[in-house]
């Protein structure tokens, strides 16, 4: 998903989840697990 058509079009279709570069762009998962799970990373 990159545009906010495309997120309408998913919503409407039912989708809560999808991968995107509309609100963020991917990330290595040792940089998700020290931003988001910092017990995890610790």
């Amino acid at each position: 998903m990159e545009t906010e058509i495309q997120h309408g079009s998913l919503q409407s279709l039912g989708c809560r989840y999808a991968q995107d570069y509309l609100y963020g762009r991917a990330i290595p998962a040792e940089e998700f697990a020290t931003r988001w799970l910092p017990s995890v990373a610790a």
